[in-house]
């Protein structure tokens, strides 16, 4: 099964990709995408998506899933899934 990831801004400098195809197994929490990001990205990736105290994503950080914006760690993810990682952006 697969879920296809795409990378924006801060994140997508740090992959040094725009988007990644995973193979998962079954069904899967964010959460547990973010771990295999973590081992596959480093440590810097968490520090960039991740408020490891409070265990959950640091405030700017917006993740997609098939176009509607997660909120939680728990939600689900399925095969065929769509998700987009980004990180607001300021400026003026």
């Amino acid at each position: 099964m697969q879920i296809e990831v795409k990378y924006l801004t801060y994140i997508r400098d740090l992959t040094r990709t725009n988007s990644e195809i995973i193979e998962i197994e079954g069904e899967m929490d964010l959460f547990e995408l973010i771990r295999i990001l973590g081992k596959r990205y480093g440590d810097d990736f968490y520090e960039l998506i991740l408020d490891t105290e409070k265990m959950e994503l640091k405030n700017g950080v917006i993740i997609g899933i098939n176009g509607k914006v997660a909120r939680r760690l728990d939600e689900k993810i399925r095969d065929g899934d769509t998700l987009v990682l980004s990180i607001a952006v300021g400026g003026g």
